[in-house]
């Protein structure tokens, strides 16, 4: 059976964080967080550098993505949904048809061998979830 890794944790009470990708770059991407994330203006600190891995971060006026160039982006949502990783597809798929966050992450891990293990899920402000 794989190991599993905690990649969804709260860097306070207003934000939520989430790695996608390679477990390697785990514990820096928390310690980045937890040290340098106390309001969303902090976002400008630079990240630790990833590979093969997506840091998400959602506060409830906005979700920031950092890739593996080190550059961020404010997301856009779809449809008031927002998905990620390399099942992301057919997580959107799911979420079109209705399911929930934690549903469309079991629907994925159907179809996508990189997607699986203990689904764990996290409450933020609707607000987030929705474009502005």
């Amino acid at each position: 059976m794989p190991e599993e890794s905690e990649k969804l944790w709260r860097v306070n009470d207003s934000c939520v964080a989430a790695l996608t990708g390679t477990v390697w770059w785990l514990e820096a991407a928390q310690a980045w967080t937890l040290l340098s994330f106390a309001t969303p203006d902090a976002a400008e600190v630079t990240p630790p550098r990833l590979k093969d891995a997506t840091l998400v971060l959602f506060w409830p006026a906005r979700i920031v993505e950092y890739g593996d160039d080190g550059m961020s982006m404010v997301v856009k949502t779809t449809h008031g949904y927002y998905a990620w990783g390399s099942g992301s597809d057919v997580a959107f798929g799911a979420l079109a048809m209705g399911a929930d966050a934690v549903e469309a992450v079991r629907v994925a891990a159907l179809f996508d061998q990189a997607t699986g293990g203990t689904i764990r899920s996290m409450a933020i402000s609707q607000e987030a979830l929705h474009d502005d």
